[in-house]
């Protein structure tokens, strides 16, 4: 009987990739860069039994007079909300592609004891409208990937 090793390896991550963008279509939030646009929620939850937000990371070092900027919609020449700290955790939640850029959707404090509640889940996918702060980064700013 033949493996299906090389199909899982080649199609699952497409699959799960489809799977994100559906859900971001359904929920009414374009899963591309759109011209100028100045602001886009970032979505947390959708699913019953998994974490509002699937991953997290950290803002790696930078270099000097770099800073990793917290956007209001993911691109560069969007309204510009906060700045973040190397070592700064941010929960992942969502990310778009821009052509050579990929955007996180991010939910973080800047208080490292504030549970920002989306490690738990929220069965509605919905705009994040909890305590902690929100917006877009771009992933050449982060490291250390989980989740």
């Amino acid at each position: 009987m033949p493996s299906l090793r090389p199909f899982v390896l080649t199609f699952a991550p497409l699959m799960v990739i489809a799977v994100a963008a559906t859900a971001m279509l359904v929920a009414g939030v374009p899963n591309s860069v759109v011209a100028n646009e100045t602001s886009r929620p970032v979505l947390v939850g959708g699913e019953a039994d998994l974490d509002a937000c699937g991953g997290a990371a950290r803002v790696k070092a930078l270099a000097k007079g770099v800073t990793a900027t917290v956007h209001a919609a993911p691109h560069a020449t969007a309204p510009r909300r906060d700045t973040l700290t190397q070592g700064q955790q941010v929960a992942l939640c969502m990310f778009v592609e821009a052509g050579a850029r990929r955007w996180h959707g991010i939910v973080y404090s800047k208080d490292a004891n504030v549970d920002c509640g989306v490690g738990t889940p929220i069965a509605k996918r919905q705009p994040y409208a909890g305590k902690c702060s929100t917006g877009w980064v771009e992933e050449k700013h982060l490291t250390d990937f989980a989740g």
